[in-house]
Protein backbone atom coordinates (compact mmCIF):
# COMPACT_ATOMS: atom_id res chain seq x y z
CA UNK A 1 0.00 0.00 0.00
CA UNK A 2 2.81 2.32 0.82
CA UNK A 3 4.45 1.46 -2.70
CA UNK A 4 1.44 2.31 -4.37
CA UNK A 5 0.81 5.40 -2.63
CA UNK A 6 4.92 7.00 -2.97
CA UNK A 7 4.19 5.80 -6.88
CA UNK A 8 1.20 7.57 -7.40
CA UNK A 9 2.64 10.79 -5.43
CA UNK A 10 5.60 10.17 -7.96
CA UNK A 11 3.39 9.78 -10.63
CA UNK A 12 1.54 13.10 -10.16
CA UNK A 13 5.05 14.52 -9.51
CA UNK A 14 6.35 13.94 -13.00
CA UNK A 15 2.67 15.14 -14.49
CA UNK A 16 3.31 18.51 -12.67
CA UNK A 17 6.99 18.63 -14.06
CA UNK A 18 5.79 18.88 -17.36
CA UNK A 19 3.24 21.63 -16.84
CA UNK A 20 5.28 23.50 -13.88
CA UNK A 21 8.42 23.33 -14.25
CA UNK A 22 9.59 21.23 -11.21
CA UNK A 23 13.09 20.86 -10.83
CA UNK A 24 15.03 18.43 -8.64
CA UNK A 25 17.35 19.94 -6.33
CA UNK A 26 18.87 16.95 -4.47
CA UNK A 27 18.30 13.43 -3.45
CA UNK A 28 20.26 11.89 -0.41
CA UNK A 29 19.79 8.27 0.58
CA UNK A 30 20.06 6.55 3.93
CA UNK A 31 21.71 2.86 3.66
CA UNK A 32 22.84 0.99 6.91
CA UNK A 33 22.41 4.41 8.81
CA UNK A 34 24.88 6.77 6.89
CA UNK A 35 23.37 9.44 4.69
CA UNK A 36 25.13 9.84 1.46
CA UNK A 37 24.38 12.54 -1.75
CA UNK A 38 22.92 10.51 -4.33
CA UNK A 39 22.38 13.57 -6.46
CA UNK A 40 22.33 17.40 -6.97
CA UNK A 41 24.01 20.16 -4.44
CA UNK A 42 22.72 20.57 -0.51
CA UNK A 43 23.79 23.11 1.68
CA UNK A 44 26.56 21.40 3.80
CA UNK A 45 24.90 23.02 7.17
CA UNK A 46 21.69 21.24 5.81
CA UNK A 47 23.21 17.97 5.13
CA UNK A 48 24.68 18.31 8.91
CA UNK A 49 21.06 18.78 10.54
CA UNK A 50 19.47 16.31 8.61
CA UNK A 51 22.37 13.57 9.31
CA UNK A 52 21.71 14.68 13.00
CA UNK A 53 18.01 14.27 12.86
CA UNK A 54 18.14 11.12 11.13
CA UNK A 55 21.47 10.00 13.73
CA UNK A 56 18.97 10.98 16.75
CA UNK A 57 15.90 9.28 15.34
CA UNK A 58 18.01 5.63 14.38
CA UNK A 59 17.19 5.61 11.03
CA UNK A 60 18.45 2.83 8.96
CA UNK A 61 17.35 3.10 5.65
CA UNK A 62 15.28 6.26 3.56
CA UNK A 63 15.45 8.38 0.41
CA UNK A 64 15.10 12.45 1.09
CA UNK A 65 14.32 13.93 -2.07
CA UNK A 66 14.03 17.73 -2.36
CA UNK A 67 12.38 19.42 -5.62
CA UNK A 68 11.25 23.12 -6.65
CA UNK A 69 7.66 23.83 -8.29
CA UNK A 70 7.97 27.45 -9.34
CA UNK A 71 10.54 28.22 -6.85
CA UNK A 72 8.95 26.93 -4.16
CA UNK A 73 11.05 23.95 -2.49
CA UNK A 74 9.33 21.03 -1.07
CA UNK A 75 10.73 17.74 0.46
CA UNK A 76 9.68 13.71 -0.65
CA UNK A 77 10.26 11.61 2.14
CA UNK A 78 10.76 7.48 1.69
CA UNK A 79 11.32 5.48 4.40
CA UNK A 80 11.36 7.89 7.31
CA UNK A 81 9.94 7.21 10.54
CA UNK A 82 6.60 9.87 11.30
CA UNK A 83 8.80 11.90 13.70
CA UNK A 84 11.66 11.88 12.01
CA UNK A 85 9.74 12.99 9.32
CA UNK A 86 8.45 16.04 10.67
CA UNK A 87 11.52 16.82 12.29
CA UNK A 88 13.03 16.73 8.84
CA UNK A 89 10.75 19.33 7.10
CA UNK A 90 10.63 21.78 9.98
CA UNK A 91 14.44 21.85 9.67
CA UNK A 92 14.53 22.23 5.98
CA UNK A 93 11.70 24.67 6.13
CA UNK A 94 13.77 26.82 8.66
CA UNK A 95 16.71 26.53 6.60
CA UNK A 96 15.19 28.07 3.77
CA UNK A 97 13.48 30.47 5.33
CA UNK A 98 16.76 31.86 7.06
CA UNK A 99 19.30 30.87 4.29
CA UNK A 100 17.25 31.40 1.36
CA UNK A 101 19.25 28.25 -0.63
CA UNK A 102 18.88 24.76 0.28
CA UNK A 103 21.44 24.27 -2.50
CA UNK A 104 24.43 26.19 -1.42
CA UNK A 105 27.47 25.21 -1.33
CA UNK A 106 28.48 21.55 -2.18
CA UNK A 107 29.16 18.70 0.10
Amino acid sequence: MRLALLLLLIALLVLGAISRGVRDLFCLTIREGRLEIRRGRISPMLLQAFAYVLRDAHVEQGRIIAFAVDDEAHLLLDGIPERADAILRVVFDRHRRLFGDVTAGSA
